[in-house]
Formats: structure tokens, C-alpha cells, sequence
């Protein structure tokens, strides 16, 4: 789930340790066992920085731990959820008309193809590059992080190679295009104008900045990978792959040159057939591998259908759908989600506690033999007037001995249910335990 510091102030004060304890058991008992938690925002730290202006709560010393940020870690993993920083990478304010942070410098903010400054840092600007890789690296250097995700790793739309009567297009400093024409061999004295009137030009134009994104991804795996080189390195991404060339999010690359661990299609669609139909499955096929397995473990599908008006509600059938795909999900966000009591108590229920995918196999067997036994207790033993205190203390013995015959008893067990479909359910979750 991607959170934001705070953003369900009224249900827990994140100003105090005991407001982050009780957000954090809450996402315990609802099952997530990944928390993306946002650290910045147009030029602030969620924490204390020497590189941004740190907030003036998060940035402060949370009793024991040094700030918001140390705390909101510690506290996740002994809970066994993994934290990764979430960062906005290239958003330096919320409109052209705001002040900018004085973190930043107004020379590195992109341009558009009437001469405006723009809300975006100019990618291709090296000192942005040098700036950006210093602001991750303070977060792998002081911070026991499990990952961090690029969001706002972009630029602001463009429909340059449609090439309309009115042109919407960004990156025109004065660095970036003296980049573009020493690239391509055109005359400094050539406008740039004039020079994307040709399509080759165009082309080679979108190619340039994307090109210089995807620099700044290699130089920044280069730098975090060699602080910590278990670290996951992700990506939040426009869910629509048509979109690659109008904002150079060049996604498919990251993945096939392994700059990035995984991406997070941001797929925010209230309509479930359309989210099914097109979305997930067209993102998917835009990935550049046809192995199954490498597509699983890349793709880890982003939800929020009350983002674009949805019910609550849509959020359980697009969860079921994913999990159908046997694909990974998030959650956006947490502010938008844990508000529904129905939706959270549904959580409760129906997820069992964090572990990581990464976990040892006794440990992922422990925690959803655990999750099974619940299910019995809790919910097909009121469906049915069976006993099922033997199965319960059968899976209790196999999940602590893990040997064939415990396994074996177990499955003779279930054999016993006379209700056909509770039979079929509970079998189906055991065999899946144990395939682990």
C-alpha cells in the first residue's frame, strides 16, 4: 500500500509514535506486508535532511528514534512489513505558479515549448542528475530501508510527434537542447523550432529525453546498489503503454536492462471490466519478455478505483482478478482505503499477517497454515456443523514438523469433509501452503 505521512490524521496522529504504532498495526492486521511511504514533496523530507528542507514535524526526533522517518521503519519491521521510500523524483512544485523550494535552483526547472518554466526539474540537466542521486543516497546511507520507488520519473505530457496546431512539449533549456543538437550534429545556430518540424527530428528528440532519464536511473542503480545491493529498486508507472513516448517513461527498457526491480502500472480505474479487459492486460503484454514467471515477478499491479470515483467495493473484485493473474498488488493509498471500516474489517478477515515474498519457505508456511486455521476457526466452521478440531490440530503439528507424513495426515483429514465445496476450498488452500 502507498501511504502518505499523516494523510488519516483524524483516525492516527502521525506527529507522535503512538499515532505511527497504531497505523502500523492496523496495516499488520489488515495483511500488508509492504508499506510504500511517501518521503518528499515539491523540495520537503518526510525526515530529517541535510539535502531538502526537512518538515517541521517528520523532520523532528520521535522519542527513542531520530525522526518521523527512522520511526516509521523500526516500528514497520518489527512487524514484519518492509518499508521503500517512495520519492518524487522530478515534480518540483504543484503548479507553475508556486514558489519554488529553495532546496532547488531556478535553473534546473524544465521549460515548454512556449518559453514557460514548468513544475518538472529539467532531466537532462546534470546537476539535477548529481542533485537527485545525492537526495537517494541519503536515504540508503541513514536509513534501514528495503527499497525505493521513483515516482514523478517523467516529464510533463507531450504530443510532439503528433505534431498538432498547438504544440504541448517540455525540455526546452537552453542545456537540453545544446545537448540534443552536439547529440545529432545540428548547427548551434539552427532553432530548435524549426529543426522538430521534420519528423527524423521529432523522433530523435523524444528519443533524446528519454534517453536522458534512463541515464539518470543507471547512475542512480550504480550508486544505491553499491550502499546496499539487496536494496529494490521500483518504479510507479502510467498504466497505459501508448504513453511512453509522451511523457518518456521508457519503462520496458528499465525492466529488460534490469535498472529497475519492478514497476507499478498505476492502473485507477472505477470500471472493473474496463480495468480487466484492457488495462492490466494491456500493460502486461507491453513487457519485453514472454516468460511468465519473469512477468509475475515484475509487474506488481497498482489499484485505486475510488481515485477516479469508484465504489469501495471495486477495490475486492479487482483484487480477486489480480490474484487470478497469480500477480502481485498495491494499493493506492492508504488515506483513500482504511477509511472504509467495511473495507479494512474485510481485511482483517480475509489476509493473514505480513511476510515477505522473500522470507525463508518455513516461515511463508507458518504464516498461512496460521492463515488457514483462521479461516476454519472463523469462518467454515460456522458455514458447516462438521468438527474440525482434528484438521485444526493436524495443520498445528505440520506446520511446526513439516515432514511428508504430517502433510499426509493432514490431507486424509480433509478427506473427511463431507461438504463438497468447503472440501474442495480448504484442500485448495492447504496444497497451496505447501507448494511453497
Amino acid at each position: 500500500m502507498w501511504h502518505t505521512p499523516n494523510s488519516l490524521s483524524n483516525r492516527f496522529d502521525e506527529s507522535n509514535i503512538k499515532g505511527v504504532k497504531q497505523f502500523l498495526n492496523t496495516c499488520s492486521e489488515c495483511g500488508f506486508n509492504r508499506i510504500y511511504l511517501e518521503t518528499n514533496s515539491v523540495g520537503t523530507s518526510y525526515y530529517h535532511s541535510d539535502i531538502l528542507l526537512s518538515h517541521k514535524t517528520f523532520g523532528k526526533r520521535y522519542g527513542e528514534y531520530k525522526d518521523y522517518l527512522e520511526c516509521f521503519i523500526e516500528e514497520s519491521h518489527k512487524l514484519n512489513i518492509e518499508v521503500i521510500t517512495w520519492v518524487q523524483v522530478l515534480r518540483a512544485r504543484s503548479s507553475s505558479s508556486s514558489s519554488l523550494a529553495s532546496c532547488y535552483k531556478e535553473k534546473w526547472l524544465s521549460i515548454d515549448y512556449n518559453g514557460n518554466k514548468c513544475t518538472f526539474l529539467d532531466s537532462t540537466n546534470q546537476e539535477v542528475h548529481q542533485f537527485l542521486i545525492s537526495q537517494f543516497s541519503e536515504l540508503a546511507n541513514n536509513y534501514n530501508i528495503d527499497g525505493l520507488e521513483y515516482d514523478y520519473i517523467r516529464y510533463e505530457g507531450s504530443n510532439i510527434l503528433s505534431y498538432p496546431s498547438t504544440i504541448t512539449d517540455y525540455g526546452y533549456t537552453e542545456n537540453s537542447i545544446n545537448m540534443f543538437k552536439k547529440k545529432y550534429g545540428y548547427s548551434n545556430s539552427e532553432d530548435i523550432k524549426t529543426i522538430l518540424e521534420d519528423r527524423k527530428a521529432r523522433n530523435r528528440w523524444v528519443d533524446f529525453k528519454k534517453q536522458r532519464i534512463t541515464d539518470l536511473l543507471i547512475t542512480s542503480k550504480e550508486t544505491l546498489k553499491s550502499i546496499k545491493p539487496n536494496l529494490y529498486l521500483t518504479a510507479a508507472v502510467f498504466p497505459d503503454p501508448g504513453t511512453i513516448n509522451s511523457i518518456m517513461q521508457d519503462w520496458p527498457r528499465w525492466l529488460s536492462e534490469e535498472l529497475i526491480d519492478f514497476v507499478e502500472p498505476m492502473i485507477y480505474q472505477k470500471d472493473t471490466n474496463y480495468f480487466i479487459d484492457y488495462q492490466v492486460n494491456n500493460f502486461i503484454s507491453a513487457v519485453i519478455n514472454d516468460d511468465e514467471e519473469y512477468i509475475k515477478n515484475k509487474v506488481i499491479v497498482g489499484l485505486g478505483p475510488v481515485v477516479s470515483g469508484g465504489d469501495y467495493l471495486e477495490y475486492l473484485d479487482q483484487i480477486q482478478y489480480v490474484l487470478s493473474l497469480h500477480h502481485s498488488y498495491t494499493i493506492f493509498c492508504a488515506s483513500l482505503t482504511l477509511k472504509y471500516i467495511k473495507l479494512v474489517n474485510t481485511y482483517k478477515s480475509f489476509n493473514y499477517r505480513p511476510i515477505s515474498y522473500t522470507s525463508k519457505t518455513e516461515d511463508k508456511i507458518v504464516v498461512l497454515a496460521d492463515d488457514l486455521i483462521k479461516k476454519i476457526e472463523q469462518f467454515y466452521s460456522t458455514m458447516s456443523d462438521e468438527d474440525f478440531s482434528g484438521l485444526i490440530k493436524l495443520l498445528n503439528n505440520s506446520k511446526n514438523e513439516k515432514s511428508e507424513d504430517s502433510f499426509n495426515n493432514v490431507i486424509e483429514e480433509i478427506k473427511l469433509i463431507k461438504d463438497e465445496k468447503i472440501k474442495e476450498n480448504i484442500y485448495y488452500m492447504f496444497n497451496k501452503i505447501f507448494s511453497k
